[in-house]
């Protein structure tokens, strides 16, 4: 089973012919490494260095706690296998997700800082009690044994419950009692005679208008449709479009109809001006806590990821032009998402883009914005007011991705299943998911790698964006760090890792969150992680 980056991925990608040769060493020399942390606990203790307490694990959910947790990134590897994790350095909890449910058996845990070990444990897997026996007809079979505890390793699963008796007969349906016979009809009383008619009074003053009676019903051909305010209307309204073609904006309480946007370029949307809450509080989850409110700019967003028909066309106008990459990126189609490709080839993808089309590039090697971005991987400087293409900022990434709705989980509402978005289902972790478990069947994941699905594939948002959750990641240009609010914000001038959102194809839902924030080095890759891009509003 591959292992899945979270938060911060490997630097480099290691040799799996190497591995096999010096697997033996790596082994001894976590063994000793292990034994050492075993006689130095109680020093440990008293100096503050971590220990491993306590590991458990729930299918594929490793649940760690840890003593005196560390300051800064971790990376947890189980058996050899980097996981995906998030950190609770309050709590001292680590939450792992393992690429898959685990044999009964003893596997290495181990927790590194730059690249160091800092706590090792032997984690035993027991094995699953088996099945009890079936019960007796009309009642439910015995709860089978508990599975066995193995030695300081993970509790075995329960043994599965009997299979339940036959239902019993029904009985026979009782006689339907009888109506009673209707009385009779009184007579008809006698119609009075009409009075004459009085005279006409004379006319009294108007009175004052009445309020604006509802919207009728849509008449045949013609379609409602609600818009969030700003998009066509100050305050919301509806866009009403007849069977011609003809379009009517109504805007609610009387509003001024908004300045009418200019048309997006082929293949984009336009993201309306305004402020939104950023994160929420449904959860209580670390990357989605403090909320703040931001005021954003309207922009101009791709509709779809890049897929890899659309990667390859700018990429070769590129490598023609002065332009070099350390990745050449990877596709499963044409139609699926471009991935494998770190945070600097989107970047230098984005300029190409834009000078293939004829704009201005908006990333230069200097703060002047003399030397157009095209080679190597250096420091980066953006120019904001350049028409050209570029990556989302984070905050332009989650607005666009809540589709104009606040305070939902994702992009369409609070909760989640496999015919919304293609993720790794787990409904037995998260009350919002609801499944079914595992890799989703449009992925066709094992049977062909990786499990990524066409651009498109599932229901857009109110924005009429595809893919704001699963599939692949996105690259953002900020530096990761806490949520900013006021106007437009661009993150931290420096960092160690940069943004990525919106959850891939082999990640669970509660990375799917339209709040949720993860992060990687910025020459980190993998077949999860991918983009798109946004342009200036009004330009071609």
């Amino acid at each position: 089973m591959k292992s899945r980056p979270f938060n911060h991925l490997p630097i480099t990608t290691l040799n799996p012919a190497r591995l096999l040769r010096t697997d033996s060493l790596i082994r001894l020399l976590s063994s000793l490494v292990f034994a050492l942390c075993l006689a130095l606990a109680p020093a440990a203790k008293a100096f503050g260095i971590p220990l491993i307490q306590n590991a458990t694990v729930s299918g594929t959910t490793m649940n760690i706690t840890v003593q005196n947790f560390p300051s800064g990134p971790l990376v947890v590897t189980f058996n050899n296998v980097t996981l995906k994790a998030t950190y609770n350095s309050a709590a001292g909890t680590i939450i792992a997700t393992l690429p898959a449910v685990q044999s009964p058996g003893t596997y290495l845990l181990q927790i590194s800082k730059d690249n160091i070990p800092i706590g090792l444990a032997d984690v035993t897997i027991g094995a699953v009690g088996s099945q009890g026996p079936q019960g007796p007809q009309g009642n439910t079979g015995p709860q089978g044994p508990i599975g066995l505890t193995g030695a300081q390793g993970l509790k075995g699963d329960p043994g599965a419950t009997g299979a339940q008796g036959p239902q019993g007969n029904t009985g026979p349906q009782g006689l339907i009692g009888v109506t009673g016979a209707a009385g009779p009809q009184g007579p008809i009383g006698l119609t009075g005679a009409t009075g004459p008619q009085g005279p006409t009074g004379p006319i009294g003053p108007q009175g004052p208008q009445g309020p604006q009676g509802p919207t009728g019903a849509p008449g045949a051909g013609v379609t409602v449709v609600a818009e969030p305010p700003g998009t066509h209307c100050a305050a919301g309204g509806v866009k009403i479009t007849d069977g011609s073609g003809n379009v009517t904006y109504v805007c609610n309480g009387g509003s001024a109809p908004a300045p009418t946007p200019p048309t997006p370029p082929a293949g984009m949307v336009l993201i309306p001006a305004g402020p939104f809450t950023m994160g929420d509080s449904l959860d209580g989850e670390f990357d989605a806590i403090p909320t703040v409110t931001v005021d954003v700019s309207a922009f101009y967003m791709d509709v779809t990821l890049v897929s890899w028909n659309q990667w390859q066309s700018v990429y070769n106008w590129a490598m023609g032009n002065g332009y070099t990459f350390v990745n050449a990126g990877s596709g499963k189609a044409a139609t699926h998402p471009v991935q494998s490709v770190d945070w600097y080839d989107c970047v230098k993808w984005c300029n190409a883009r834009s000078e293939q089309a004829g704009q201005t590039p908006v990333y230069y090697t200097d703060a002047g914005f003399t030397t157009v971005y095209r080679t190597g991987e250096v420091t980066v400087y953006a120019n904001w007011a350049a028409v050209g293409y570029r990556l989302p900022t984070e905050a332009e990434w989650e607005k666009a991705a809540r589709g104009g709705l606040s305070g939902q989980r994702f992009p369409w509402g609070n909760v989640i299943n496999e015919s919304l978005a293609n993720y790794h289902g787990d409904a037995n972790d998260f009350s919002y998911d609801l499944g079914p478990n595992g890799y989703n069947a449009i992925g066709n994941y094992p049977t062909t790698s990786p499990g990524t699905s066409p651009v498109g594939s599932f229901a857009a948002n109110g924005y009429g964006l595809y893919d704001m959750a699963g599939n692949v990641l996105e690259w953002c240009w900020d530096w990761s760090s806490g949520y900013g609010g006021g106007t437009d914000p661009r993150g931290p001038l420096s960092g160690s890792y940069r943004v990525l959102r919106g959850g891939s194809w082999d990640s669970g839902a509660i990375f799917c969150r339209a709040a949720a924030r993860s992060s990687s080095i910025p020459t980190g890759t993998y077949d999860g992680m991918g983009f798109r891009s946004v342009l200036h509003p009004g330009q071609p």
